[in-house]
């Protein structure tokens, strides 16, 4: 390297073996490698791909603040594309939904395939239903289901994110519309939850015998999913007490503390049950 500076081939050479480090994650390896590289040829094309090569290892590490620091240093690189997803995966993990916002969008503008349109309007969706901008998580999430099933649960993830957008906006036709969607054409936990909303919905609005049906004619599919089968017979008996039915209301929470494999369900179960029989 002394005599010949810039040689080419060693440059390559030393940039590969640092690439290669990485690929056999050995990550904290490999930052080092691809910064002596960084030292050693200040002026290589191939300076962006290292420092995102760093940035990826410092975040497969969980150091997320030291990847920022990396992918921030790329936006206007030939890294751009792939540094602008990282940062707005990052800030979104972190809970800055926010500041991923802007992020998502550009992501979704420069996306080369429908995976990468996938993650952008996916991470959009959630932003924005977690800064209560319910509109544009709607409009989102209907990104994500016109995409298809990008991964096996892409579409119900969308529709459940959609109905809960529905009902925070108190649309409720629509909400129930996409409940329903849900509960008929997805056996996975979002429909399990789809179902548990549904039927919560009916209760709020005083339907208890609406509520009570939806329960017994669409939970047989979901009982593997101990939480919300257990949180839909919690709400049948919840409806049993409105309906003035209280021993009915009180076999079913006895059933739910003698069967239930979740515990946080027995523990409601049980409270509900002693306030029930005092």
């Amino acid at each position: 390297r002394n005599s010949n500076p810039d040689n080419a081939s060693l440059q390559n050479i030393e940039f590969e073996a640092a690439k290669n480090l990485f690929f056999n994650q050995a990550y904290q390896e490999s930052i080092s490698s691809f910064q002596r590289f960084l030292q050693n040829y200040p002026e290589s094309g191939q300076v962006h791909e290292a420092n995102y090569f760093i940035g990826d290892a410092y975040y497969r590490l969980g150091d997320r603040d030291n990847a920022l620091q990396y992918f921030y240093k790329l936006e206007e690189s030939s890294q751009q594309s792939r540094a602008i997803q990282k940062i707005a995966e990052i800030e979104f993990e972190n809970g800055n939904y926010q500041k991923a916002i802007p992020y998502f969008i550009r992501s979704s503008g420069s996306a080369r395939n429908k995976l990468e349109e996938y993650e952008a309007y996916k991470g959009l969706m959630e932003s924005y239903y977690n800064t209560s901008a319910f509109d544009s998580a709607v409009h989102y999430a209907d990104r994500v289901i016109e995409l298809g099933n990008i991964t096996a649960d892409s579409e119900s993830v969308a529709l459940l994110i959609k109905a809960k957008s529905l009902l925070e906006q108190e649309k409720i036709q629509e909400a129930e519309d996409a409940l329903i969607s849900l509960v008929n054409d997805y056996k996975n936990i979002q429909g399990a939850e789809g179902l548990y909303l549904l039927a919560l919905n009916f209760h709020e609005q005083k339907q208890y015998t609406q509520s009570n049906e939806t329960i017994f004619d669409f939970s047989g599919p979901f009982g593997v999913y101990d939480f919300w089968y257990g949180k839909n017979f919690i709400l049948l008996a919840k409806n049993y007490v409105e309906l003035g039915e209280a021993f009915q209301a009180k076999a079913t929470l006895e059933s739910i503390v003698e069967k239930s494999a979740n515990e946080s369900i027995k523990k409601e179960a049980a409270e509900m049950l002693n306030s029930l029989n005092q």
